[in-house]
């Protein structure tokens, strides 16, 4: 069994043309030689397929709000990475942008099937600070109102009576 159909098959390698006495044909797939009256000498030039690489593209995080890191930055056709991110104390992650968009508010990312360049990006906001407390009136100043208060109605109350 040949291999070379199976690497052309596979996208491995490319015809690039005859040689010898099948030059003539160029990059046809076929070569007649006929008339034959002496050796022929003929050859089949093949060059192997450059890979197809994909980039991913982090899209730097501002403000020191937390990081992102992927598996890999350069990926082959049909290959996988996973991003993942991570939060900085004072900030709060709200999801993901770019090609892990559909990931949302997970802090994994999973890049499957790239045939493309990827840009990879995350959304983040400083946590709310907390509410100010506010005073709240003690019990004893509770208490000292109500005196206060029933002591004026007391006093009211005599000074309807005379």
């Amino acid at each position: 069994m040949e291999l070379l159909p199976f690497l052309v098959l596979l996208h491995l390698v490319v015809f690039d043309g005859w040689g010898g006495d099948c030059a003539s044909a160029g990059t046809q797939t076929t070569c007649n030689l006929t008339n034959i009256n002496s050796d022929q000498t003929v050859s089949a030039n093949f060059s192997p397929v450059a890979a197809t690489v994909y980039n991913i593209n982090i899209i730097p995080v501002t403000n020191n709000a937390g990081t992102i890191t992927c598996s890999a930055v350069s990926v082959p056709a049909g290959g996988n990475a996973t991003c993942t991110v991570a939060v900085n104390a004072g900030f709060v992650f709200n999801g993901w942008g770019g090609n892990c968009a559909s990931a949302g508010t997970q802090t994994t990312c999973n890049l499957t099937n790239i045939n493309s360049d990827q840009t990879v990006s995350a959304n983040f906001s400083p946590v709310p600070p907390l509410a100010t407390p506010q005073n709240v009136p003690s019990l004893s100043f509770w208490a000292l109102v109500l005196m206060v208060l029933s002591l004026s109605a007391a006093t009211l109350f005599r000074r309807q009576k005379v």
